[in-house]
């Protein structure tokens, strides 16, 4: 699963302990190990002396601490775990580790996910929008959600939000009604339901889309860790939008990460006066773009996230076989080539542009984004009239 980054098999063995040990640190508490891991690589860190942790700003206290729960860390019982639970784990550096988190301050070591891995392989190369807003969250507030999270999933983009009450959840029940998966990023571990009243939310996005945890199986929710997996919601969609905020609503700290990152901050406005509103009515005075019509908030979405969009595919990988990505705007051109005899699913304009799946699912929502394409049928995609 891992890509062939000059690495020999001992090493990435080693890297991979590291990060099911640090992870299970980090799910305690212990978040400086994050920034250390990328201080010194996790092969590094899985072999470090308390010496070294102490050249490194820890006390002798706390080092001995940490060698001793690495010692005693047992990688076998992890992994079997992980496949118990049906749990996959991707660490720092591997293909399905999204590049977008390595531009974090501490980015995660690795990541545990629920679902299909060709799902999550396509969600990479989709354009991203995460939708966040409060947990209590008024009726206008859940329909405008569930809303957008619906239109966005209908034009090719993957919702990113929660799991949470409110809000996150609206959004994600919307784009389950849509064609393309959507991402829950839990604040506890993969396997644990939360809220309890979402198992089958849980369910139906861990079915038809990916559900994704920095923390290791049977980690229980608490307060510290939905801020921290904040950040992962704001690196991986290409911009935020705040639906609903009170003024010191938790979904705040998500658009300070998306500035962090340069993202596209939207808001949709609420009344005058309305305290769970005070705190998206103020970032639309500060700048943020306003959603005032569902329709055009996919086009400004489309309009403010073409520069991100684009980059990533640098980051979209060909299928099996070492062959090299094709040029920037190519496979763009042969699609449009491919689609000029009439609509063809996204394997039959894969097998005629000569990529993979993936490259063509990516380069079709991409230009369908910008107008170029429409989607005549679930999968099935033609020239516009």
């Amino acid at each position: 699963m891992s890509r062939d980054d000059g690495r020999g098999g001992g090493e990435e063995a080693a890297a991979r302990a590291a990060a099911l040990w640090i992870s299970s640190l980090v799910s305690k508490g212990q978040s400086r190990l994050l920034r250390l891991s990328c201080q010194l690589g996790l092969d590094i860190l899985w072999t470090a002396s308390p010496r070294e942790l102490v050249a490194r700003g820890m006390s002798m206290t706390a080092a001995e601490g940490v060698v001793e729960h690495r010692r005693r860390f047992d990688v076998c019982a992890m992994e079997e775990r992980l496949r118990r639970k049906n749990v996959w784990f991707v660490t720092y550096g591997q293909e399905y580790y999204p590049h977008v988190l390595v531009g974090l301050a501490k980015p995660p070591v690795g990541l545990y996910l629920k679902g299909e891995h060709s799902v999550w392989e396509a969600i990479l190369a989709l354009p991203r929008v995460t939708i966040v807003g409060t947990r209590r969250s008024s009726g206008y507030g859940c329909s405008i959600a569930q809303a957008l999270g619906q239109m966005f999933s209908r034009a090719g983009v993957s919702v990113i939000s929660g799991m949470a009450r409110g809000i996150d959840g609206r959004a994600h029940a919307g784009a389950l009604r849509g064609d393309t998966p959507t991402v829950g990023v839990l604040g506890a571990g993969p396997d644990i339901v939360y809220p309890r009243n979402h198992a089958h939310l849980y369910r139906e996005v861990g079915d038809r889309g990916v559900l994704v945890s920095e923390y290791p199986p049977g980690t229980p929710a608490a307060r510290w860790t939905f801020p921290a997996r904040n950040r992962i919601m704001a690196a991986l969609g290409d911009a935020v939008i705040v639906v609903e905020a009170g003024e010191r609503s938790g979904a705040l700290l998500t658009v300070d990460e998306g500035l962090e990152l340069n993202r596209p901050i939207f808001a949709v406005p609420g009344p005058v006066g309305s305290a769970g509103s005070l705190g998206t009515n103020r970032l639309a005075a500060e700048g943020a773009f306003i959603i005032y019509d569902i329709e055009q908030a996919v086009e400004d979405y489309a309009t403010q996230t073409r520069t991100e969009r684009r980059e990533r595919k640098s980051e979209v990988r060909c299928g099996d076989g070492g062959r090299r990505p094709l040029p920037e705007g190519a496979v763009e051109r042969l699609v449009l080539q491919a689609l000029s005899n009439g609509p063809r699913s996204i394997d039959e304009v894969a097998a005629a542009v000569g990529c993979s799946t993936r490259e063509s699912a990516a380069a079709l929502s991409v230009l369908e984004l910008d107008g170029a394409v429409n989607r005549c049928s679930v999968g099935v995609y033609g020239l516009p009239p």
